[in-house]
């Protein structure tokens, strides 16, 4: 039974760093080439060409993911910003207890 639990956690594990890379390099290919990735998009979600833009939307690469996934006492860090979101849901009945957010975001993925 374990062995079986531990295969399909690693199969996740492996599907999601797989995702998360594949969705990185998506990310580079929009920035660089906006009409492709436009174009790209609009197919997938069957809009019209012209109904996709980036305009006003910012897409974060991986070199900035990093950098939201470290520690820190200002909003460029996404554990102090969980944080104020922790304790706003807190305040407002929406959580019960407190979660710790250093064991529910998982920077791993990013490496």
């Amino acid at each position: 039974m374990w062995s079986r639990c531990a295969a399909k956690c690693w199969a996740s594990v492996k599907a999601l760093s797989a995702f998360v890379k594949g969705w990185f390099k998506a990310v580079d290919y929009w920035k660089a080439h906006p009409d492709q990735g436009n174009t790209l998009a609009a197919r997938v979600l069957n809009v019209g060409p012209n109904t996709i833009s980036l305009e006003g939307i910012r897409l974060t690469t991986l070199q900035d993911n990093i950098q939201l996934f470290k520690a820190g006492e200002t909003t460029r860090s996404t554990y102090y910003t969980a944080r104020l979101y922790v304790d706003f849901f807190l305040g407002s009945g929406g959580l019960t207890r407190k979660p710790d957010v250093e064991h529910i975001l998982e920077p791993r993925f990013l490496n």
